[in-house]
């Protein structure tokens, strides 16, 4: 993920990373010293705080008139359906037509598969039939997703992953 931050902040784009962690923050803080970024600690599943850091986004942006994207590369397995459920609600509230969501996330087609980070590891196996349905029930237009291997491979290992691309209508 922090090599997507440095990329997009060094390619003109105003970018805000956001964890729950403060340690986190702290760390990709002193990680990122040479690029134009900030670090917020956000609650994903906190309408308030998912509006914020959004609206502070649209805010930097020349005249305010700018379109958002919101980022998330294997944030929503590591996140409870409930908390799923107060994001994408939070993100349908606050995002305005043609904002953008790229999300990257293991689907449940990665369940039976082993992992560099085994059983201690948390992470939840995420439908992805059924998060597309949750996205267009809240006023998204699909514009791609894929689902399948060869697209995040860690170390030995060669996970299920999707990629969604939606747009607020």
């Amino acid at each position: 993920v922090m090599d997507a931050i440095q990329y997009f902040a060094t390619h003109g784009f105003k970018v805000y990373g956001c964890d729950l962690s403060k340690d986190a923050i702290e760390k990709d803080t002193a990680k990122s010293k040479d690029v134009d970024v900030i670090f917020k600690v956000v609650d994903a599943s906190s309408n308030d705080e998912v509006q914020s850091i959004v609206n502070t986004a649209r805010g930097s942006c020349s005249g305010g008139s700018s379109n958002v994207t919101v980022y998330t590369r294997f944030f929503l397995h590591s996140i409870d359906e409930v908390q799923e459920s107060k994001f994408f609600q939070a993100l349908s509230n606050v995002l305005v037509a043609g904002d953008m969501l790229y999300f990257e996330f293991r689907s449940k087609e990665d369940e039976v598969l082993d992992k560099v980070h085994g059983k201690g590891h948390y992470r939840r196996y995420v439908d992805t039939p059924v998060m597309l349905e949750s996205l267009k029930s809240l006023g998204f237009d699909i514009n791609y997703q894929i689902t399948g291997q060869g697209m995040a491979k860690y170390k030995n290992e060669d996970p299920f992953v999707s990629r969604i691309t939606a747009t607020k209508v």
